[in-house]
């Protein structure tokens, strides 16, 4: 959707030459980025606490889906 396409678009391009101005490293904003696109998400993530032992996994996705919150219990 829109929020989707804003979001990549900011994060590829907008983030990382306003770090360059500000900070002098483009390239920590753009592994930011590519960071975030190579992590896991929704069902997969969910999978992947499970595997390590988390019970009660669910996730909440927030604005528009550009950021989730992933919840887990895991007896110690």
């Amino acid at each position: 959707g829109g929020a989707r396409w804003f979001y990549n678009l900011y994060m590829n391009n907008i983030a990382p030459f306003f770090g360059k101005l500000f900070s002098k490293s483009k390239e920590a904003y753009q592994y930011l980025y590519s960071s975030v696109k190579a992590f896991p998400e929704g069902e997969t993530f969910l999978h992947v606490l499970q595997q390590v032992g988390f019970q009660e996994t669910s996730l909440n996705r927030l604005s528009l889906g550009i950021c989730t919150i992933y919840c887990g219990r895991k007896k110690v």
